[in-house]
This record gives structure tokens, sequence and C-alpha cells, in this order.
């Protein structure tokens, strides 16, 4: 059973939406590296004072700000192409480098149709890549196949299928019998643990959230 220490290590990936706090990113950066900013989020991990590894994207919201002497210890790997996103370049590279998990921030806020985006993106690179998305207050799990996660009575846990997926819980207020989850029909949100794991399999893909 997979538990949700196989999302652990790997790099750390700033998408250009809402980050959560300093304290927060410096915490995950500390077992999270290296420090992956998608174009955007480079000038936002600066107002933070924080130094992102590696930049990657079109440049097209950084420009010349990439030679700020704040980012000359940055590798910069910059790629026009307009046939993907630059979050979806940043996981296209993490993969080319053989990593096998990566942990997400800053893929909320801002504008709803980035939100969307990056969720539907995450969702097609999770079948190389194990996926955890931290907010502030939640982490949130990308998940194909099936995992184990330790809980508290009372923890809220929502299931969103990405789009569509057949899904089996333990643990959960109202359990789920190898249903189907899918956007326009039946979601499963604010879902509540009742125990101190809760076990999920799913045929298809969802996005877990643990508050």
């Amino acid at each position: 059973m997979i538990t949700s220490s196989a999302y652990e290590g790997g790099p750390l990936l700033a998408l250009d939406g809402d980050l959560p706090s300093s304290k927060l990113i410096n915490d995950l950066y500390s077992s999270h590296t290296p420090l992956i900013a998608a174009d955007g989020a480079a000038l936002k991990l600066r107002d933070r004072d924080i130094r992102p590894d590696i930049i990657i994207g079109d440049l097209d919201t950084l420009r010349d700000e990439r030679h700020d002497p704040f980012f000359a210890e940055a590798t910069i790997i910059a790629d026009p192409g307009q046939d993907e996103y630059d979050s979806g370049k940043a996981l296209a590279w993490i993969i080319g480098k053989g990593y096998e998990q990566v942990m997400v921030i800053g893929a909320e806020g801002g504008m709803i149709d980035h939100v969307l985006n990056n969720f539907s993106l995450l969702a097609r690179f999770s079948d190389r890549l194990r996926i955890a998305v931290r907010q502030e207050d939640s982490v949130g799990y990308i998940v194909r196949d099936e995992l184990q996660l330790s809980t508290e009575p009372g923890d809220r846990i929502s299931l969103i299928p990405l789009p569509k997926a057949r899904v089996t819980t333990e643990g959960l207020q109202w359990n789920l019998n190898n249903e189907i989850l899918e956007i326009r029909s039946r979601e499963g949100g604010s879902n509540r643990a009742v125990e101190n794991r809760v076990v999920v399999q799913v045929v298809g893909t969802i996005a877990l959230f643990s508050y």
C-alpha cells in the first residue's frame, strides 16, 4: 500500500500562484530540493527573499529581471516554446532528471483559469511523477492508484476527480465502494475522516486534499 511518505523528497516546484508563508516554504525546502521556479514564481520568491536554484519557462514574466544579481546563482533554463505551460516545462524537466516525486506550491490563487489549468496539468503528469500540492493549511495528493493516509478523526478529506475516477475508500464518514466520481456529475468534496487511517483506491485520477 502506498503511503504519503512516497510523496516526500524530490524538488520543490513553485508555480506562479499564491505562495504559502515564507516559513512553510523554507521548511519544505529543507527536505525538497532543488527549489524550482516556473518563470514568474521567481519574482514572488524574490519578494520573500528566497532564492530559487532553477528558473524554467519562456521568461515572458521574468524578462530582464533575470539579470538581477539576486538570481546570479540560479540556473536559468529559457524555453520559448508555446506548446506547453511554464509549469509543464518545469515538470518535464523534473521527470527528465529522473526524479520520482515533487512537492508543488503556488498552484492555487489568482486567476481561476490558471488554477484549473494547473490541476489539469498536474493530472496529466501524474502517470510519471508522484505529485503533492501544499497550501498553508492543507496538503493535496494527485492519486492514480492507491493511497494510505494518516489522519485524525474529524479531518476534512476531499476527493476531486480529474476528471473521472472509480473510487473505493476506508475510514471516511461517507465511504465509497467502487463508485464513480466525475466532474459535472458527482464530486467528493468535504468528507470526514472517522479513523486514524484513510485508504483510497483509485482507477483513474483524483486530487485528494487533507485539511
